[in-house]
This record gives structure tokens, C-alpha cells and sequence, in this order.
């Protein structure tokens, strides 16, 4: 869990030191940590998306691009967990630079993309389970939307939380998403679940998250 699951550098360290990791497969994770992956892959799976930009290429201050995407939007990091949000245009080639310094900073490369906010959202996410031998299935989901700096505080569950055709929706697009990556281990997928039932990908934690404990408790296993 933490930081540490998601850093690929960690595990190679261990593998050096000949020491198991129980998480996920060091080969699989650079394409679970790259948003844009995530993003390439869930497209050929017809997984709908929020509207964003491609990488930026290192001299691009985002101006153009974030014009043409419109406002507010996020400048989000393609491999660290860094972002900001911008809500005018003359603010962007700042939080573009401190995004890409900040991502630098956490060991990740400099790599920045543009990416729409998405307003009223609920945030949902959908607990995936995977093993070596093609075993994999969604254990559910939580919702998270009470938020503080985009940081849970707190994590909800229960039978009223979503009606059924959006719950198996999301069941479904976790385990294609999951097998498509070759995802071994536990994870979560997370979903922004607009007014009118639209689900978008926000992203997935190659990781055990703060919510995991009262996914434990809803299926009665440790």
C-alpha cells in the first residue's frame, strides 16, 4: 500500500535484493502507472473517457491546447500523483511547470497532459482482484466523493449507492480494463459518475487504498 506499491524503482531494488514483493507484477506496473496508457488501452475497449489532451510535448506551456480543450481543466502528471487546476488561461504555463517539476521531484519524468474538469461528479471505485492463473473479478465498489484538496475523507458503501445497470457497467469495464493490462494482484479502478448516469475513467490505484478495510468488512474476508 502507499506510495511505495507504485513505484517501479522499488521493486526492482527488492528484485536485486532477492526479496519478494506482494503486489503487483514489476512488468505490468508501468502500464498501470501511465495515465495516458490507461487512457489508450480503455479507449480500444470502448470505455468512456473525459476529454483531454495528449502528452505536451517539454517546450508546450499548454496555452494552446487548454484553449481549444476549454475551462477549468486539470494539468495532471502522467506517472506521479500530481495535478492542479486551472480555472483561467493565464494561470496554465504555471501549473504546467510545477506540475512537471513536482512529478520530477516524486521520480517520475516530466511528462504533463491537460485534462477537463468534469462537474458534479461523484467519484466511485470499483475494487478488482487478479491472479497469476486468469482469475479476475470486481469485488464492487465504494464511493468517495466527500473530499477535501481532492484527498477521501470519507468512503461509503451500501445497496442504494448505485442502481444496478450502472453497477454492472462498471463491473464489467473494471474486469476488461484489468485483463487487458495483465493486471495481477489487488486494485481499484475509479470512475466519475455524472448526474445523468455517465461513467468516465479517472484513473486506477496499483494499490491497496484507504477504502480496502470496509471492502473487507462488506465481504466478510480479511
Amino acid at each position: 500500500y502507499c506510495f511505495l506499491a507504485e513505484r517501479v524503482d522499488f521493486y526492482q531494488l527488492a528484485a536485486n535484493a532477492n526479496m519478494p514483493v506482494i503486489g503487483c507484477v514489476p512488468t505490468i506496473l508501468p502500464g498501470v502507472v501511465s495515465r495516458m496508457n490507461l487512457r489508450n488501452v480503455s479507449q480500444a475497449l470502448g470505455i468512456a473517457l473525459i476529454p483531454a489532451s495528449d502528452i505536451l510535448p517539454d517546450d508546450d506551456d499548454g496555452i494552446a491546447t487548454g484553449a481549444q480543450l476549454g475551462l477549468p481543466l486539470f494539468v495532471k502528471a502522467d506517472e506521479a500523483d500530481v495535478y492542479k487546476r486551472v480555472e483561467v488561461l493565464e494561470d496554465l504555463p504555471a501549473a504546467v511547470e510545477s506540475v512537471r517539476k513536482m512529478a520530477v521531484s516524486q521520480g517520475a519524468p516530466p511528462s504533463v497532459y491537460l485534462e477537463r474538469v468534469v462537474r458534479q461528479m461523484r467519484q466511485l471505485n470499483t475494487t478488482v482482484v487478479a491472479d497469476h492463473h486468469g482469475f479476475c473479478v470486481s469485488l464492487g465498489s465504494t464511493e468517495s466523493s466527500i473530499q477535501s484538496e481532492y484527498r477521501k475523507w470519507v468512503e461509503e458503501a451500501g445497496p442504494g449507492l448505485l442502481d444496478s445497470e450502472l453497477r454492472a457497467r462498471l463491473d464489467a469495464w473494471t474486469v476488461s480494463l484489468a485483463r487487458a493490462l495483465e493486471w495481477v494482484s489487488v486494485g481499484v479502478v475509479r470512475w466519475a459518475v455524472t448526474p445523468d448516469g455517465g461513467a468516465y475513467l479517472l484513473g486506477m490505484s496499483a494499490r491497496l487504498t484507504t477504502g480496502y478495510s470496509l471492502m473487507e468488512k462488506l465481504h466478510g474476508v480479511d
